[in-house]
């Protein structure tokens, strides 16, 4: 858990990279999501550090884990409405993932904390898909040349 810790703020970090030349809005979006996806990963940490043995640090580390991240998601989510070279659908995903984790936080199902975790990974892979296609690739940089 310390591991991927430290990759999801990496990730988190990465993400500025979306803000580059646009407007101020999208930038505080941005920026917002960077500062809870960053509180998410450091709770990601505390909670492989306090395992499941310590039932009430893990508890609440989990809990600043599954808010964090819903407030990071939702915050993303809206940026690819106003960025032009981002896919659409991250928006979509983006309120899907944050329905259920507000779910699993409310109900506190067990079973639906393991759905949404599952779904950010989705996200967060299609994040990394939607950014790397905004990236010029070597072939189409030297065709508009």
């Amino acid at each position: 858990m310390i591991a991927v810790g430290a990759v999801l703020a990496a990730f988190f970090v990465g993400l500025w990279a979306w803000a580059r030349g646009q407007h101020i809005a999208l930038k505080l979006l941005v920026l917002i999501g960077q500062i809870s996806g960053l509180v998410a990963a450091g709770a990601l940490v505390m909670t492989g550090i306090f395992s499941e043995n310590d039932y009430t640090a893990h508890a609440v580390w989990a809990t600043v884990l599954f808010i964090a991240l819903a407030t990071a998601v939702w915050f993303i989510g809206w940026a690819p409405i106003w960025h032009p070279d981002l896919p659409q659908k991250i928006t979509y995903l983006a309120f899907a993932v944050c329905a259920v984790d507000v779910i699993s936080i409310v109900a506190r199902r067990h079973w639906l904390e393991w759905l949404a975790v599952g779904l950010l990974l989705c996200f967060v892979g299609a994040v990394a898909l939607g950014t790397w296609s905004m990236t010029p690739s070597p072939s189409r940089v030297s065709r508009e040349r």
